[in-house]
């Protein structure tokens, strides 16, 4: 950054998310992850369709179920997505998820309500 300027809000959030997914790689995140895992796979095992959409910022829980066609990872620029894209514009047509999955999007959502009406329009 150039001393005198204002820091870009787009890299301020990417290294915000940077650093949760660094957080979620640590034991507690780790212990967070898998206490989360638990308590969805109910829920997830009664699911059904071709597409489920995740987005999270860059978390480490791939999601394959039996039941689902193809489980499908978004979110913003991070490693270890299968799509990049900005919360309220998904490169996905509409009606087209059987189920979407938020993990931790909201927690880091620039703007939630998007980012909810964006999940809606794809199911």
């Amino acid at each position: 950054m150039i001393p005198g300027t204002a820091p870009d809000p787009e890299q301020l959030w990417l290294q915000q998310l940077r650093q949760a997914s660094a957080w979620f790689g640590t034991p507690p995140g780790q212990q967070l992850l898998d206490e989360e895992v638990r308590l969805l796979r109910p829920a997830l095992e009664r699911c059904f369709g071709r597409y489920l959409l995740h987005y999270s910022p860059g978390l480490g829980w791939p999601l394959q179920l039996p039941q689902i066609g193809s489980c499908i990872r978004l979110g913003p620029p991070l490693p270890g997505l299968d799509l990049h894209c900005q919360e309220q514009a998904w490169p996905v047509a509409g009606q087209v998820a059987d189920v979407v999955v938020l993990q931790h999007a909201l927690d880091f959502s620039r703007d939630p309500h998007a980012l909810l009406r964006e999940a809606a329009r794809c199911v």
